[in-house]
C-alpha cells in the first residue's frame, strides 16, 4: 500500500478502489492526476478567497430604492442610484397632448412675466383633470415643477401684494386652473400639501449633454422650466445642480468608509478619507462661479437676483417654508456622516423641516448613514494617522465708509471684491461696523488686515465748549445720523438705474421699459414716498428739537409747518406715478437720486459748520446758519414726497 498525503490507494489485483470506486489499473495514473489537480485548485482557492464585501446599511438603501424604482417605471419617491445619486436617472420633457397646455405655460413663462401677465394667462388657462386616470405617474413630477414654479411666479413676482403677506390656504389667491391639479399631484407624490420643493425646482429642473451624471456642470446644462431665463437664474440654479453631480463621488467613498469600519479595517478608511478630501474642495470651488463681481465675465447682478430667483422662492401660505438653498441632499448627507446632532441656529432648523419633506428613498438613506458611524470609529481608534487626518480635512469720489472709528477708502477694491462692486457701492458713506461684525470680517485675522491696507485715517468727533458739552454732542450726533441716512438712501435709490438697464427676463432689450420692470421701480419709487422720507424727516426733526434746547429764541415755526403730512401714521400705498415708458423712467429716477443727493450734500455742510473750530453753540447767529440748511433740506423732502 502507498499513500499520497492521507488518502489511501487500495490495490486489488489488476483493480484499484478509490473511495469505494474500481477502477482498472491502466486508467489509474488518469484519474489520479485529475483528483490531484482538483485538490490543488480547492486547496488554492481556500487560501487566497477573501470574505465578500460587507454592504453598509446607506448601500442596501439605494440598491433597493433602485429596483423599486426600476419596479415602478419612475422616481416619485425618490432620485435615488449609485449612477446619479440624489440627480434624476431621467427626466420628462414633454406631457402627453392631453396636458400640452402646460408644456405652452412653460415655455411663455418668461414672456408673461416680463409683460406682467401670467396672471390673466393662468386665470383663462383650462383646469386640466391631473388623477390618475388622466395623468401617468411618471409626468407627476414634470407636472410638480411646472405648476409649483408657474405658482410661485403667480404670487411673489406679480401683484402689489407685500412679500411678507401670507395667507391661510392656496385658493385664498391662486385660481383653480392652478391650484386645483397643484394639490392634485404633491398629494399624488406624497406631500401634505402643495409646495413647491427644492426637488421641484432645482434637482429636477436641467437638462444636460454631459456623457454622464458625474460630469454635469453649469456650462453644459440647460434650465428646463425658466421663470425668466437670465443669466441669474441659469447660474444660480445651474451651480446647485452642479454640486449634486460633484456630490456623486463623494456619495461613493462615503459608502466604502462605512464598509470599512463594519470590517474594521484602519487602512481602508483612511484610503476612503484621502479619496474625500480633494472631492470635497472640488465641490466648494463650483461656488466660486457665483461671482458678484462685475469684473467677472460670468457675474450676476445681485439686485436683479433678488427681484427675480430669491423672490420665486418666497412662500406665501401660513407656516410654509420656501424652496431655500439649506434643501440641498449633499448637505444632509454630510451632517449625518459627519455626525452632527445640533440644529439650534434658525438655517439648522429651517433646514430640518425640510428634511422632513424630502420623498422617502432620500429619508431612508441619511437615516441608513447613522446606524454606522465613522466619526465614533476615529475616536476609538489608537491609529495616530487615521486621527490625523480627521483633524485636518478642512481648511469722482471715491467709497469710503466707517468702521470702529476707522476710515476706509475701498475704491480701489470695487472691482476685486469678493462679493461685488454693489455690496460696497451700498454701504458707502456709512458706519458699517455692526454689518463686518455679522459677516465674520472684524474677527478673521486674514480679512482685517486685508481691510486694513484701505484705511486712511480715524473718525474723530469736534471738540464742544464745556458749558454746553452735552446738548452739543447731541446735536452733532443727531446731524451725523440724518447726514449717514441720506447718505445710505441715495446709494438704495442709485440701484435702480442697474435695474432699468439689466435683464430681469431673458426677453429684455436695451431701453425699453417693461411691465416688470415699471412694476419694480413704482414699488421703489413707493417705498421712497411712504418708507424712506418719513425716516428722514424723523431724523430732521430730531435734529431740530437738539437745535431748539440750545436755543429756544429760534423761530423753527415754518420748517416744522413743511413736515406737517411727510409723516403719516399710516402706510400710503401706490401713491406714485406710474412709469410709461424708458424716458419717463430714467428722468425720474435721475430727479429723485438728484434730490437725495442735494440732501446729502446739504447735511455735510451742516456737519462741515458744527465741526469748525470757530463755531459757538451759544450764538444764535451760526445755529441760525443751520436752520438755513435744514430748511433747503426739508423743501427736498416735500419734492421727494410728491406733495
Amino acid at each position: 500500500m502507498f499513500s499520497v498525503g492521507a488518502l489511501p490507494i487500495l490495490p486489488i489485483g489488476n483493480s484499484t478502489t478509490i473511495f469505494g470506486s474500481t477502477y482498472d489499473s491502466s486508467s489509474l495514473c488518469g484519474v489520479f492526476l485529475a483528483f490531484l489537480i482538483t485538490f490543488l485548485f480547492i486547496c488554492l482557492h481556500l487560501a487566497t478567497a477573501k470574505t465578500p464585501a460587507i454592504s453598509p446599511p446607506c448601500e442596501k438603501v439605494i440598491e433597493e430604492a433602485e429596483r423599486t424604482n426600476r419596479r415602478n417605471g419612475h422616481e416619485n419617491a425618490g432620485f435615488l442610484s449609485k449612477e446619479a445619486a440624489f440627480m434624476p436617472l431621467e427626466t420628462m420633457k414633454a406631457f402627453p397632448p392631453s396636458h400640452s397646455v402646460w408644456d405652452q405655460l412653460t415655455a411663455d413663462l418668461p414672456r408673461l412675466v416680463q409683460a406682467q401677465s401670467v396672471r390673466k394667462a393662468v386665470t383663462e388657462m383650462p383646469l386640466l383633470d391631473a388623477s390618475s386616470e388622466a395623468l401617468p405617474e411618471i409626468y407627476l413630477q414634470r407636472a410638480a415643477s411646472i405648476l409649483g414654479m408657474t405658482a410661485h411666479v403667480f404670487v411673489p413676482m406679480e401683484g402689489s401684494e407685500p412679500l411678507t403677506l401670507k395667507y391661510d390656504r392656496h385658493s385664498d389667491i391662486l385660481p383653480p386652473s392652478l391650484e386645483i391639479p397643484w394639490t392634485i399631484v404633491c398629494k399624488r407624490l406624497g406631500r401634505p400639501g402643495p409646495a413647491l420643493t427644492y426637488i421641484d425646482g432645482v434637482v429636477a429642473n436641467f437638462t444636460s449633454s454631459a456623457l454622464s451624471h458625474s460630469s454635469v456642470t453649469l456650462e453644459n446644462l440647460e434650465i428646463l422650466i425658466p421663470t425668466v431665463g437670465t443669466i441669474e437664474e441659469r447660474t444660480f440654479i445651474g451651480i446647485m445642480i452642479e454640486m449634486s453631480a460633484k456630490a456623486i463621488p463623494i456619495l461613493h467613498q462615503i459608502i466604502e468608509a462605512q464598509r470599512s469600519v463594519l470590517a474594521r479595517d484602519s487602512s481602508s478608511i483612511k484610503d476612503a478619507i484621502r479619496s474625500l478630501h480633494p472631492l470635497l474642495k472640488d465641490i466648494t470651488k463650483t461656488l466660486v462661479k457665483l461671482h458678484a463681481n462685475r469684473s467677472q465675465s460670468s457675474h450676476i447682478d445681485p439686485i436683479l437676483w433678488t427681484l427675480t430667483v430669491a423672490n420665486l422662492g418666497i412662500p406665501w401660505v401660513k407656516g410654509v417654508v420656501g424652496a431655500a438653498g439649506t434643501a440641498h441632499p449633499f448637505f444632509h448627507m454630510m451632517d449625518e456622516f459627519t455626525g452632527r446632532s445640533e440644529y439650534k441656529m434658525g438655517i439648522g432648523k429651517e433646514a430640518q423641516i425640510v428634511r422632513a419633506m424630502y420623498p422617502i428613498h432620500w429619508r431612508q438613506f441619511l437615516e441608513a448613514i447613522t446606524e454606522v458611524s465613522v466619526p465614533r470609529y476615529v475616536a476609538a481608534s489608537d491609529d495616530p494617522e487615521l486621527v490625523e487626518l480627521i483633524k485636518h480635512n478642512s481648511q469722482e469720489t471715491g467709497y469710503w465708509f466707517s468702521a470702529k472709528e476707522g476710515v476706509y477708502d475701498t475704491s480701489t477694491l470695487m472691482q476685486r471684491h469678493p462679493g461685488g462692486d454693489t455690496v460696497i457701492a451700498l454701504c458707502s458713506g456709512q458706519d458699517i461696523t455692526d454689518s463686518l461684525k455679522a459677516v465674520g470680517h472684524l474677527t478673521n485675522p486674514s480679512t482685517r488686515s486685508k481691510m486694513e491696507t484701505y484705511r486712511i485715517g480715524s473718525l474723530e468727533k469736534p471738540k464742544f465748549d464745556s458749558s454746553s458739552a452735552v446738548q452739543a454732542e447731541d446735536l452733532y450726533m443727531a446731524a451725523v445720523d440724518l447726514g449717514q441716512k441720506a447718505a445710505e438712501m441715495e446709494n438704495v435709490y442709485r440701484v435702480n438705474f442697474q435695474l432699468l438697464d439689466g435683464k430681469l427676463t431673458i426677453l429684455d432689450e436695451p431701453e425699453v421699459l417693461t411691465p416688470k420692470k415699471a412694476r419694480h421701480l413704482l414699488d421703489a419709487k413707493n417705498r421712497l414716498q411712504n418708507d424712506h422720507v418719513p425716516v428722514l424727516v424723523m431724523l430732521a426733526n430730531s435734529l431740530l428739537d437738539n437745535i431748539a434746547g440750545l436755543d429756544t429764541t429760534l423761530d423753527l415755526s415754518n420748517i416744522r409747518a413743511e413736515m406737517v403730512g411727510l409723516i403719516g401714521p399710516e402706510t400710503r400705498l401706490a401713491t406714485a406715478t406710474r412709469f410709461l415708458d424708458y424716458k419717463m423712467a430714467v428722468e425720474t429716477l435721475q430727479k429723485d437720486l438728484d434730490r437725495l443727493s442735494e440732501v446729502k450734500e446739504l447735511m455735510v455742510l451742516v456737519l462741515e459748520t458744527l465741526e469748525k473750530p470757530c463755531f459757538a453753540y451759544s450764538e444764535p447767529s451760526q445755529l441760525e446758519s443751520i436752520v438755513n440748511l435744514l430748511s433747503r433740506i426739508t423743501s427736498q423732502f416735500v419734492l421727494l414726497a410728491g406733495r
